[in-house]
């Protein structure tokens, strides 16, 4: 069944044209763990690889789960930007990595830790790195998952936190309904309905179906493969209805990228 959509993810997604994917920087932020920031940032790599023919940069800079890395066919760089010793952003490390980003054309992804959201929200205000990458002719996403269930709340804290350090930036917000959904459409949340202005689009991880397409879509994660490892490449234990079915399941998603970027 066909989901009717909100008067505020129309705008989102109709107003504003397709931007194009040159000098495009994504940042995929989210303080609460396990909240499917980095499916996201998955995700969004694999359309940034085959939109560029593989043009693109693609950064983990989480410490403590380097989940994005673990894809070998995304060639994902991954940086530390947290001193051990001070535990706070290592300067040097994020100035390096900013650089690298402006040197190039090509759209980039930058996975953050979720916990060191605190931390890199503060050095990216306070260096005003936003601003610089701007300056510098990049165009710059901020992507916040945001889940239903228990965990909605805390979820939608962090895009509060966004928001008010980094009031004009363009947002992608992901719609997690793994763990639920909420009886009250997301888009009719007051906290997005005002900040309509503020969101570029929506993306959406529906539920899937947990002995089928979920299954495969979970089994390819822990084999550290992606759409095109499987259904290209024929990597990885899955048979031709697998195969069919994570055919499909890429299209669910990276077309609703395509019609943001």
């Amino acid at each position: 069944m066909t989901k009717s959509k909100s008067n505020v993810e129309t705008v989102a997604n109709e107003v504003v044209e397709m931007a194009g994917l040159d000098n495009t920087v994504h940042f995929v932020m989210q303080s609460k763990g396990g909240a499917g920031k980095s499916i996201a940032s998955y995700l969004l790599a694999q359309h940034l690889k085959e939109q560029t023919q593989g043009d693109y940069l693609a950064f983990d800079t989480d410490p403590n789960n380097k989940t994005l890395t673990s894809y070998k066919s995304l060639n994902v760089t991954p940086i530390n930007l947290i001193n051990e010793r001070t535990e706070m952003i290592d300067q040097s490390k994020f100035d390096i990595l900013i650089e690298k980003i402006m040197s190039q054309e090509s759209p980039s992804v930058i996975d953050t830790g979720s916990g060191e959201f605190i931390n890199i929200v503060n050095y990216i205000n306070t260096s005003s790195i936003l601003e610089i990458l701007e300056e510098a002719g990049k165009t710059v996403y901020i992507h916040v998952i945001v889940n239903f269930g228990q965990s909605m709340k805390d979820t939608l804290i962090s895009f509060i936190t966004l928001l008010q350090n980094f009031p004009n930036a363009k947002y992608v917000i992901w719609k997690n309904e793994y763990y639920g959904y909420s009886e009250t459409p997301l888009e009719e949340v007051k906290l997005i309905k005002d900040n309509a202005n503020s969101i570029h689009g929506f993306v959406t991880l529906e539920k899937l179906n947990a002995d089928t397409h979920e299954k495969d879509f979970l089994s390819m994660i822990k084999q550290g493969l992606t759409f095109d490892d499987v259904i290209l490449d024929g990597k990885g234990d899955f048979g031709i209805i697998n195969k069919s079915r994570l055919k499909k399941l890429k299209a669910v998603y990276l077309d609703q990228l395509s019609k943001l970027f």
